[in-house]
């Protein structure tokens, strides 16, 4: 059965947990599924702001600090602090401006990045709550390397699913699904390798002493359905008021 299928009948069970003022970080490593719960939250009434997409749009704008970006990216290499947040800072006031939710995927790489994000959203008046996605490594290498996205609205799914690149985005119906532009295996792998070496050990100092959910994605398409309404229920009682 499809996943956006048994999302659909699980869909309801999201509104009662869905509040205004409140952000869910989501980190991980590349392929652990953080943006395809991301994606479905949206149906729930999230504003979902992903680094990465962030980033991959500025690059297909053609800007100056798109070809800047697009170097960066190329070599496996993450975005500077205060360019990260200047993306990032812009779409959350957005958001809050429409009186939704926020969900920040995939956002920071030090400590002061996560410092710096936190005293903003206080004082947005957010309340934060932290989900970490963890999944083997050789778990999250296949799926970033079968992945296919909609640069249109951002839809995710995968070659296992039966679709090939170059198909029409089942979503939006606008855009051809295909690869992203740093989803090879050199890229991936050094991605992986500076997260579980640089990125998870910083992230977890961060938040010492705090509530973290960890979730292990390590499960099927069917499963990760069932288990996505249970975990942002269980979210909830995880969420830090300052």
């Amino acid at each position: 059965m499809r996943f956006s299928i048994l999302f659909f009948f699980l869909y309801p069970f999201f509104f009662p947990f869905v509040s205004a003022h409140e952000a869910i970080l989501l980190m991980g490593p590349p392929g652990s599924g953080k943006g395809t719960f991301s994606s479905y939250l949206e149906s729930a009434g999230y504003g979902h702001i992903s680094a990465g997409d962030l980033i991959r749009q500025e690059i297909l704008s053609g800007s100056t600090l798109g070809v800047k970006l697009k170097g960066i990216v190329d070599n496996g290499e993450y975005i500077d602090t205060d360019t990260l947040f200047f993306l990032v800072e812009g779409r959350v006031r957005a958001f809050c401006d429409q009186k939704r939710p926020v969900i920040i995927d995939g956002y920071g790489k030090t400590k002061e990045d996560w410092v710096r994000l936190n005293a903003f959203l206080e004082t947005l008046g957010l309340k934060r709550r932290v989900i970490l996605f963890e999944a083997p490594e050789k778990v999250c290498l296949d799926r970033v390397l079968e992945r296919l996205v909609c640069t249109d609205c951002g839809y995710i799914t995968g070659k296992k699913l039966g679709l090939m690149e170059g198909v029409l985005c089942p979503k939006c119906k606008k855009q051809k699904l295909g690869l992203r532009m740093n989803d090879t295996l050199k890229v991936t792998l050094k991605r992986l390798k500076t997260y579980h070496e640089e990125i998870k050990p910083l992230l977890l100092e961060t938040y010492k002493g705090e509530k973290v959910l960890i979730y292990n994605s390590d499960v099927s398409y069917e499963d990760l359905a069932k288990d996505f309404s249970l975990l942002l229920q269980k979210s909830c009682s995880l969420i830090d008021y300052w």
